[in-house]
């Protein structure tokens, strides 16, 4: 599944001035594991986790939402897994693969990947966090 396009993905970072020294993105991603997920941009730096949505104006499957970024600051997270999606998932998400869940004390985000879980994981295991 593809998103945005990759000359449309530039210029959305570029508006958003998403810095360079990204660990890890991907612009291909669902935060949540709910039939109201949203499609978005998922990235981790050296401080955060980030999840960022897109609007309508970016990508047709976000009709009806509006743009939110969720960010984790890497100091407040507990557990990070990368687990498969379970088939009817892998089914409503048109070809995803695997779902992040992200853990604090307080709070547990998940995001589907439809790309590069163990790009992800490299780059979560050189901040020195674990994926389990």
């Amino acid at each position: 599944m593809n998103l945005i396009s990759d000359e449309n993905f530039e210029k959305w970072k570029e508006q958003r001035n998403i810095e360079g020294d990204v660990l890890f993105s991907t612009k291909n991603s669902y935060i949540g594991l709910c039939f109201r997920s949203r499609p978005g941009a998922f990235y981790l730096t050296d401080k955060e986790l980030v999840h960022w949505s897109y609007s309508p104006r970016d990508c047709a499957m976000a009709a009806f939402e509006k743009e939110v970024k969720i960010t984790i600051p890497i100091d407040n997270i507990s557990i990070i897994r990368i687990e498969k999606l379970p088939f009817l998932w892998r089914m409503i998400s048109l070809g995803a693969k695997w779902v992040v869940k992200v853990e604090t004390s307080n709070l547990t985000k998940e995001i589907i990947l439809y790309e590069k879980p163990d790009l992800f994981s490299g780059a979560i295991n050189k901040l020195g966090l674990q994926c389990v």
